[in-house]
């Protein structure tokens, strides 16, 4: 039988091969994520898993925890989730939607444990995002790109428009931290536009 179809009738009957081993070979292209979903609807509840391969062209799975997903604008959503690698500000992150896309997004914060993703919903494959719920997964690959840099105690003059507060957030945050003097202009197209406006005021 395909690899696909094998997995699935597995899962069908699974309490009856319980401690057996089973291979499958085939040429069907199915991500590993589709196929746990399917395996998900076939036993119509969640299933713990963990992706061993770890070369580095590989993208590791994430799975959005809901009480970490805010709306921040009315086309901006907040997505924050554990990541083992550590960002600077400046670089981003590809996220990866099976069947969909895989785009470039800013990191808007990492606090040593977690990064924070700060979408607006305005194309196709974002629309897309904007949809996911409890438990639904993404692709994540990264961090890559260079980095904004300053030097301790140093005045800084940060000028974010629209998105682009995201990723300055994120150096202002850290700057403060290094005892560096931050004024902070934020602008957008309406005030219900203004990203992070209270983190920042804070």
């Amino acid at each position: 039988d395909d690899v696909v179809d094998g997995y699935i009738k597995l899962a069908e009957k699974y309490q009856k091969t319980v401690g057996n081993a089973y291979n499958f070979g085939s040429e069907e292209t199915l991500s590993v994520i589709g196929l746990i979903s399917a395996i998900e609807n076939i036993l119509q509840k969640k299933i713990k898993f963990k992706i061993l391969n770890t070369a580095t062209n590989e993208i590791p799975v994430q799975s959005l925890d809901y009480t970490k997903i805010t709306k921040e604008t009315p086309l901006v959503r907040a997505y924050t989730f554990d990541y083992p690698t550590r960002a600077k500000p400046g670089q981003f992150v590809n996220i990866w939607l099976p069947g969909i896309d895989e785009k470039p997004m800013s990191i808007a914060f990492d606090d040593g444990k977690e990064y924070t993703l700060s979408i607006a919903a305005i194309g196709g494959m974002t629309k897309e995002l904007a949809k996911k719920r409890v438990g639904d997964y993404i692709g994540i690959r990264g961090p890559y790109g260079t980095h904004f840099s300053w030097k301790r105690g140093q005045r800084i003059a940060m000028l974010a428009g629209g998105y682009g507060a995201g990723p300055l957030y994120f150096a202002a945050t850290l700057a403060v931290k290094q005892r560096c003097r931050v004024d902070f202009f934020l602008g957008a197209r309406s005030k219900s536009h203004l990203l992070f406006a209270s983190r920042i005021r804070k």
